[in-house]
């Protein structure tokens, strides 16, 4: 079989499964959780409630989370300084986006380095990426970047473009927080929302300490924790805007 064909199926198996997802997402008859489900929770969820992430209540990692980035990232060698970091993901961006977008921010984790981008003049965030800490190489951030974001994700454009944000950014927190309760006993949802076009994203604390991240659709209510980080190892607050 050549190439050709084989990317053609490729694609067709995916949106295939994106279809299924849609179609079977309100499976699950917990009744405890029936007010999530009238937000829409797991529409596009995994775990119990779907096939492509890991929807509000969903379990272990997702299809499009770090079990799918992990054979991407090297794991091996000597991790790259922040400054190096930066410039790789300078460069990405300025090829990617181009020079009207900047990093807002820099954080790190044992499997990744995380970044917020932003375009000047838009009142939320554009992306989110991952960076291999050893060999600075920069992807896409699986899960709600590429599903939900409705300006630059791939299916988020898809599906979501006709869905009007209905949760604002402190709902966010209250959704955020009900998720957590459930799946992660004694971790907070920090009040700081970062907005971007269709979702919001949150840091996860525990004991006042982030330990992780998660976030929020806007249309729909869906919980997506961000399964593929690792631990949380710091921030880079000194990020220079100049590209």
């Amino acid at each position: 079989m050549n190439q050709s064909r084989v990317t053609k199926l490729s694609v067709f198996i995916f949106f295939l499964l994106a279809i299924t997802s849609l179609l079977s997402a309100n499976g699950n008859k917990d009744d405890k959780y029936n007010y999530n489900r009238s937000r829409g929770f797991g529409r596009m969820g995994g775990g119990g409630y779907g096939h492509m992430g890991q929807g509000q209540y969903g379990n272990g990692h997702s299809m499009m989370g770090y079990g799918f980035y992990n054979n991407s990232f090297s794991n091996t060698g000597e991790r790259m300084t922040h400054d190096e970091i930066e410039e790789n993901l300078k460069q990405y961006i300025n090829d990617a986006f181009g020079k009207d977008f900047h990093i807002e921010e820099i954080m790190e984790f044992q499997r990744n380095y995380y970044a917020q981008v932003v375009k000047e003049g838009e009142d939320h965030l554009a992306v989110e990426l991952l960076i291999d800490p050893f060999t600075g190489q920069v992807f896409p951030e699986p899960g709600p970047n590429m599903m939900w974001n409705q300006s630059y994700g791939h299916m988020g454009r898809r599906f979501w473009n006709n869905g009007k944000v209905k949760i604002s950014a402190e709902e966010s927190v209250t959704i955020a927080q009900d998720y957590l309760d459930y799946k992660k006993s004694g971790f907070t949802a920090d009040d700081h929302v970062s907005t971007f076009d269709g979702y919001y994203t949150l840091h996860t604390l525990k004991e006042g300490q982030i330990v992780g991240m998660l976030s929020v659709n806007g249309v729909s209510g869906d919980v997506w924790y961000h399964d593929w980080h690792g631990g949380f190892l710091g921030m880079d607050e000194s990020v220079s805007h100049d590209n």
